[in-house]
C-alpha cells in the first residue's frame, strides 16, 4: 500500500512539473509575440484580394524565356548580357545568365503557384567542367502577356526592374537545349568524375 501511494506521489509531482514547464514556456512565449491569445472571430479578419484567377500548368508555361540586354562594357569589352530560361514540362528547368566573365547556369526544379514561379536551384554550372551543389530560391512573376519578370540581375548595369523574359517563338530554343540541357548537363558531370 505505502508503495502504491509512493507511486502515486511521483505520477502527481511529474504531472504537476509537466503542467509548470507548460505554464512557464506559454508565458514566455506569448511575452516575446511568439505567439498570441486573439479570441477575434474569424469573419472581423481581413482576406487577402485575388488578383488573378489564371490557373497556369506546367504544359502552359513550358518553353524557352529570353532577354537580351543592351550593350555593357566591362574592362573595355563591349557584350550584350544574355539571361535564358528554360522551363520543362517535367517541373525542372536551366536558367542561364551569361555575362561577359562569368557564364551561369543554375539548375532545379519550379513551383508553380497563381502567377508565381518558384524556383528552387539545386546546382550551379560555372565556366568549369561539371556542376556544383547549390540551395537556393528565386520567385519569378507570369505576366498577363506571358512574359516573366522577377529576375535577379547579377550585373550593376541592368536594373532587375527592367528585365522581361519572353517566350522565344524561333529556333533559339534548340540551340538553347543544344548547350544547356539539364540532363546532359548532370550526365556530362558523372562522365568527368568517373
Amino acid at each position: 500500500m505505502a508503495e502504491k501511494a509512493k507511486n502515486n506521489n511521483g505520477l502527481v509531482v511529474g504531472v504537476l512539473i509537466g503542467l509548470f514547464l507548460s505554464l512557464i514556456v506559454g508565458v514566455t512565449l506569448f511575452l516575446t509575440n511568439t505567439i498570441s491569445f486573439n479570441t477575434k472571430l474569424v469573419d472581423n479578419c481581413a482576406t487577402p484580394a485575388v488578383e488573378d484567377n489564371i490557373t497556369y500548368t506546367y504544359n502552359d508555361v513550358k518553353g524557352l524565356y529570353k532577354y537580351v540586354g543592351s550593350t555593357v562594357t566591362n574592362n573595355g569589352e563591349e557584350y550584350n548580357p544574355t539571361f535564358q530560361l528554360y522551363l520543362y514540362e517535367n517541373g525542372t528547368f536551366s536558367y542561364d545568365l551569361s555575362t561577359a566573365l562569368d557564364p551561369n547556369v543554375y539548375l532545379g526544379n519550379y513551383i508553380i503557384d497563381g502567377n508565381n514561379i518558384k524556383l528552387n536551384i539545386i546546382f550551379r554550372q560555372g565556366s568549369g567542367v561539371g556542376v556544383t551543389p547549390k540551395s537556393e530560391t528565386q520567385t519569378l512573376v507570369i505576366n498577363e502577356d506571358g512574359s516573366i519578370t522577377g529576375v535577379e540581375s547579377p550585373i550593376t548595369e541592368i536594373n532587375s526592374s527592367d528585365i522581361k523574359l519572353v517566350k522565344t517563338t524561333d529556333n533559339s530554343e534548340k540551340e538553347f537545349l543544344d548547350n544547356n540541357d539539364f540532363s546532359k548537363i548532370i550526365d556530362h558531370t558523372f562522365e568527368y568524375n568517373n
